[in-house]
């Protein structure tokens, strides 16, 4: 059985990664190299629409509470939450390699290391110069880099969901302690 998030994820990819055989030609670890990319890619978007749903959700709180002049402590520890929710939310949205990431050789895929020829005829003679396994190559140590950017993601959205669970907490209870007390 699978959780709600393994099968958000698998809708995502489009179904299950294909597993390779035993023994794969370079244009297979290609391929397969190709799928775990777009896999974790799915990650990446996955976690980037439910930030930005919380970055919504923690603005209205935010808002509805700034409304009031913070009158009570659970108001002012929910627009708390929902400020610190709304950070979270933007380094998910931002996530990069950290700055101590090593740099590496320019290769074929990464944009920024294409652009780091000076001409496209550089870049077409390194394509046809290079082999299978030398993309491949350079497409296992993107799909290594993306894994730590995703996972970066991951862990800030993971803080904003709990801090918005928090916040909605707050926000209900000053709402509902206010909603008793006028009634």
């Amino acid at each position: 059985m699978m959780t709600q998030r393994e099968l958000a994820v698998y809708k995502l990819a489009g179904g299950p990664i294909p597993m390779p055989e035993r023994d794969m030609t370079p244009a297979d670890q290609l391929r397969f190299a190709m799928s775990i990319l777009q896999y974790n890619q799915g990650f990446a978007q996955f976690t980037d629409g439910k930030a930005n749903t919380l970055l919504l959700i923690n603005s209205i709180f935010l808002a509805s509470t700034a409304a009031s002049n913070l009158s009570s402590w659970p108001e002012m520890i929910a627009a708390g939450l929902a400020s610190f929710a709304i950070t979270c939310c933007l380094f998910v949205v931002y996530a990069r390699l950290p700055p101590s990431a090593p740099l590496r050789r320019a290769d074929l895929i990464f944009f920024r290391h294409i652009q780091q020829r000076r001409h496209r005829d550089d870049y077409r003679a390194d394509f046809q110069a290079v082999t299978a396994e030398e993309v491949t190559a350079h497409m296992l140590d993107q799909i290594y880099d993306l894994s730590r950017v995703v996972n970066r993601k991951f862990r800030s959205y993971q803080h904003a969901q709990l801090a918005t669970i928090l916040a909605a907490l707050g926000w209900l209870s000053h709402h509902l302690a206010g909603g008793l007390l006028l009634s």
